[in-house]
């Protein structure tokens, strides 16, 4: 059983502080961000979530998933503070107009507006496809921010999601696997893309997800032996031939391993690649890529 831990005000505006910190944004956006969020908090006043946080926890974990984990500019982690705001009717969204400096404000209020035309995203098995779908590509035209603030949004629910009641755990499940991983990888967002597939596969089949997961975690520092064992040597070579380099490894998540077991119809005992490893190398001079290139055509 889950125990739910409810936030206070207090704790909240303490993560507000230590998230803006965090920022890389410069001191004038920093003061920006600040704004936006006194803003947000005073305008979900009163306001708490279905698992009994205070509101404005949602938009602030949303912006931090947009500035820290996606790394965007300031004016998508202040239009995801605002986000939920433009949903309700009584709130005129000319309120940025007062609030921030003008070139700011036009921008806010055409991500806010985009926001609110996408609202529909959400009840994708009761709107027409091709209404759906136009939405989409429509949006993606106009400004992709608008398609990461919600992808944000749709993280920050599945993470939240056990307060939820089984039927609509299981739609708004159905809804993240079949549509916001598909985007999320579609735009580079291979991190969130996993998160969200397995966040979704924990609620539609709880126990194989629960059974993969413990294989996974039983099976981790084996991994990382043969993992540093295979790139030692890699490590030295580069190193003595003064490469920069990065080595990135994950561990394939959990929903990957099951898809790999029903397209290839085999056991989880049968699935061997786990691991997956990426070497990036700076050239050691300019036209040392185009240099490669050639010879791979030759």
């Amino acid at each position: 059983m889950i125990e739910i831990v409810k936030l206070t005000e207090l704790e909240i505006d303490k993560k507000f502080e230590q998230f803006k910190e965090m920022c890389e944004y410069n001191t004038e956006e920093k003061k920006l961000l600040e704004k936006a969020y006194k803003i947000a908090k005073n305008g979900h006043k009163d306001h708490t979530r279905y698992n009994g946080d205070p509101f404005i926890n949602h938009p602030l974990e949303v912006a931090k998933i947009i500035a820290l984990d996606i790394g965007l500019p300031v004016i998508s982690a202040i239009s995801a503070l605002f986000h939920d705001l433009v949903m309700n009717p009584e709130i005129d969204i000319n309120f940025v107009d007062v609030s921030f400096p003008q070139e700011i404000a036009k921008d806010l209020k055409r991500i806010l507006k985009g926001l609110w035309r996408l609202k529909g995203i959400s009840n994708y098995f009761e709107t027409d496809k091709i209404t759906f779908y136009q939405k989409i590509i429509e949006t993606i035209a106009e400004d992709l921010q608008i398609i990461y603030i919600k992808i944000a949004d749709r993280l920050h629910n599945m993470r939240t999601l056990h307060s939820l009641e089984p039927y609509r755990k299981y739609k708004i499940s159905t809804e993240t696997l079949y549509i916001y991983g598909p985007l999320a990888e579609r735009l580079g967002l291979y991190k969130i893309k996993s998160e969200l597939e397995d966040q979704s596969f924990k609620y539609l089949d709880e126990k194989n997800y629960s059974i993969i997961k413990q294989k996974l975690k039983d099976s981790e520092q084996i991994n990382i032996m043969r993992l540093n064992k295979f790139t030692l040597p890699i490590i030295h070579f580069l190193r003595e031939n003064k490469y920069e380099f990065r080595i990135l490894s994950r561990q394939k998540s959990v929903y990957s391993t099951w898809k790999k077991m029903q397209t290839k119809n085999v056991t989880l005992d049968e699935v061997y690649d786990l691991l997956a490893m990426r070497i990036i190398i700076k050239p050691q001079k300019e036209n040392e890529i185009e240099e490669t290139d050639r010879k791979s055509v030759v």
